[in-house]
This record gives structure tokens, C-alpha cells and sequence, in this order.
């Protein structure tokens, strides 16, 4: 895998360069950008500007273009970003920060939360209006095309439940007028982290 190469990842998910920074430290420091758009698209205002931003800031970029069909799609975005971050760090790179949109936020936030293996954590996680819960809060089409009808899905992916201590640090931010995410998503989050002693801002 090079810095131009585009990689298909198990189940058809796109790993994409975006474009390399320009300082030395972007080789060993990677910034994974993820679209939303309700687990049902990757939305594309939501990949190559931002990439681009991080790569003008010293970063190598990437964009994470994870499966969206068939619906639901359960466990799959997941194990690609994944499988994503662990080709990341077996091409050197060494630090690496996720930073996902809407769903695509909750698919970040899951790579740090619901993760058991060290090779495949992010060493940060930055979220965008991010979806968190399936509960009263929930962005109700985002978790139908995750989850579908299976509450113990729904429940897992309610990512305020799951928070445990030892977490890399969050960077949360959203607008409270968002019409589509409520803000009481970052909220919830924000507490869950809180009280794990996981640090965020």
C-alpha cells in the first residue's frame, strides 16, 4: 500500500488517500476522515474538503468510503474502519486520529469504544454532530440502517453504554440547532466520558 493507492477493503469499503502533508511528521501521523449520511450514503462534502484541511495542517489524509448496502448493515462499517486503521499501522504509520460526520462519527466513536484490539484503536477520535444513542435521542433512520429491528444491536451501538475507562481522548463538537442530529447526542456522550475519566473536550 502506497501513499497514492486506493485500497478495497473486505465487503467493498474504499480505503482512499487524499493527499500528504507537507511536513516530515505526516508520514507517522495520519488523520482518517468519515462521511456521513445516515448509514445509508457516504456523503461526499464530507471527505475530500475536510481531508484536504488536515493534509494543509502537516497530516497525511485519508477517507474511509465504508459499505453502505444491504441494509442493515450491522457489524460491517465497523470491521472495515478497522481493517482500515490496522493497514494504516502496518505502512508505518504510528499515530492516528479519526474524525467522522453524523454516522459517520458514530463510526469513529465505535472504532475507540466498542474495540478490544490495541492494533486497530484510534489515538484520537474527533466527532461532528456525531450520532451516539439508539435511545430517546436517536437519529431514528441512522440506527434502522445499522441495526435494523435487533434491539441487542440497537443497544450495543448506543455508544453512551458502552464508555469504559482508558479510552483515547474525544474532541466533540455540534450546533445546538442541528436539525437532524440532536445535540443531546454529543451531550450524552460528553457525560459518559465524564464519568469514565476519559478525556475530551
Amino acid at each position: 500500500m502506497s501513499e497514492t493507492e486506493t485500497v478495497e477493503l473486505t465487503g467493498g469499503g474504499l480505503l482512499r488517500p487524499v493527499a500528504v502533508g507537507d511536513t516530515a511528521a505526516s508520514k507517522d501521523c495520519a488523520v482518517l476522515v468519515i462521511p456521513g449520511g445516515g448509514y445509508h450514503w457516504c456523503y461526499p462534502g464530507e471527505m475530500d474538503v475536510p481531508a484536504r484541511a488536515f493534509a494543509r495542517a502537516g497530516y497525511n489524509a485519508w477517507v474511509l468510503e465504508y459499505t453502505t448496502q444491504p441494509l442493515p448493515l450491522r457489524d460491517l462499517p465497523l470491521r472495515q474502519i478497522k481493517e482500515a486503521i490496522a493497514l494504516l499501522r502496518a505502512n508505518g504509520v504510528e499515530k492516528i486520529a479519526v474524525c467522522g460526520f453524523s454516522a459517520g462519527a458514530h463510526l469513529a466513536a465505535s472504532t475507540a469504544i466498542l474495540n478490544d484490539d490495541p492494533v486497530s484503536i484510534p489515538d484520537a477520535v474527533v466527532l461532528c454532530y456525531p450520532v451516539i444513542t439508539g435511545g430517546e435521542f436517536a437519529h431514528k433512520n441512522c440506527v434502522q440502517n445499522l441495526c435494523g429491528d435487533d434491539p441487542a444491536l440497537r443497544a450495543r451501538f448506543s455508544l453512551e453504554k458502552q464508555v469504559k475507562p482508558g479510552l483515547p481522548p474525544f474532541f466533540i463538537w455540534q450546533a445546538l440547532t442541528d436539525e437532524d442530529v440532536p445535540y443531546q447526542n454529543s451531550l450524552l456522550l460528553a457525560n459518559a466520558l465524564a464519568a469514565n475519566d476519559v478525556p475530551f473536550e
